[in-house]
């Protein structure tokens, strides 16, 4: 049998008679099947790793390091090297401090907004420039992290939970027949954040409004505006949660008595066949 020359990267063969020595090359300590390859496959493929690391090249196999020539000055190495070492840490750390940022801003303008919806365009303009800075940054963001997490936890699991377990009374049980078991329960009753970004906003924004509207109208009464505020939007939450126990009761009470019946094929069906 004719021996013949084997490329490892393209496996290509090519017999040792009609071998042009001009294009295969043996660049490393391999033997055997591993000891030659194109030079245009072997080429190519360190033209990849130099794009990908600022080191030499080295041979997978035996770990010996390529002789390259012309080889790369001393300022393309240390762009290399810059690129590769530092630029994914300085990214990582602009785009903490973008998100940071973001957040704050975020947050600040949700704060701004509830005071807004409590007291007004102007007095609460003039309620954050009398008051010092860091104070009033601290209490937007307190007031933006409260309506996060009321928009957040499942607060009408937690009641839903306690009313089922207290429906041996007469009223609750009549409203609440029985306790339901935790196999027919949603599966993402836990503590989490929405799937989506868009309706935890839309919550978060239209609480304070709803909150301000409703308060101004049903406790028009009350003398401080604070206090018409807070029950406002006790009030929408609390129709906000009863509607949410209502559908998961109603869920639950389905799932615990859904049946699958036997198919049977419609009067009409059977004349046609």
């Amino acid at each position: 049998m004719e021996p013949s020359r084997s490329c490892y990267i393209c496996l290509a063969e090519e017999p040792e008679a009609e071998v042009d020595a001009a294009e295969w090359v043996s660049p490393c300590r391999c033997s055997g099947t591993m000891a030659w390859v194109h030079k245009g496959c072997i080429l190519r493929w360190v033209q990849v790793q130099e794009l990908e690391s600022a080191g030499p090249v080295n041979c997978p196999s035996c770990g010996t390091a390529f002789i390259l020539t012309p080889g790369r000055s001393v300022v393309i190495r240390a762009i290399h090297f810059l690129q590769s070492s530092f630029y994914p840490w300085v990214k990582m750390y602009v785009c903490t401090v973008m998100v940071i940022l973001c957040l704050d801003s975020a947050f600040t303008t949700i704060g701004f907004f509830t005071l807004v919806q409590v007291y007004g365009l102007d007095e609460a303009i003039a309620i954050v420039h009398n008051t010092d800075l860091l104070e009033t940054m601290v209490r937007l963001h307190l007031t933006a992290y409260s309506l996060v997490f009321l928009c957040c936890a499942p607060l009408d699991d937690l009641m839903l939970r306690i009313l089922q377990r207290s429906s041996r009374l007469p009223i609750l049980g009549w409203v609440l027949p029985s306790d339901v078991p935790s196999r027919y329960r949603p599966y993402n009753d836990r503590f989490r954040l929405e799937k989506d970004a868009n309706p935890l906003i839309i919550s978060v924004m239209l609480v304070p409004f709803l909150a301000g509207v409703v308060g101004r109208t049903l406790f028009r009464s009350e003398d401080s505006v604070l206090k018409q505020f807070l029950l406002g939007g006790l009030t929408v939450l609390g129709l906000k949660w009863g509607v949410k126990m209502y559908l998961k009761q109603k869920m639950m009470v389905r799932r615990k008595n859904m049946r699958i019946l036997p198919y049977e094929p419609h009067p009409s069906m059977e004349r046609q066949e």
